[in-house]
């Protein structure tokens, strides 16, 4: 069993161990000081991330989203099909218009011959 000198040297080796860890943790802490922002440099980040965060809010009503370009994408689709549904009607539109022209020269050509008589 321990006796009361025993209790006391195993106490006294803790404090020693102690006092070593904290020196040893406040030279670790001094090494590292450089490694530390100060308090005018946080400010200064905060500053500038505040700058950041404001013009990336700005910034983002102007993006450009999925949104968007599905908006874009259906817009695109319904005009091509209309263009399609346009140049499928071209040819029809086409033959009218050489017949509506032809029976044009021949209304013409009727009036010419009717007054050279």
């Amino acid at each position: 069993m321990l006796n009361a000198n025993d209790w006391q040297a195993a106490a006294d080796v803790t404090n020693v161990l102690l006092a070593i860890l904290v020196i040893g943790g406040a030279a670790v802490m001094w090494r590292l000081r450089g490694s530390f922002v100060t308090r005018e440099e946080h400010n200064a980040m905060n500053g500038r991330i505040d700058a950041v965060e404001a013009d990336l809010s700005e910034i983002k009503g102007q993006m450009f989203t999925t949104r968007d370009a599905k908006e874009l994408r259906d817009k695109m689709d319904a005009l091509s099909e209309r263009t399609g549904t346009l140049l499928g009607a071209l040819p029809e539109v086409t033959r009218s218009m050489t017949a509506l022209t032809n029976q044009v020269a021949m209304l013409n050509q009727h009036a010419l011959s009717q007054a050279g008589k």
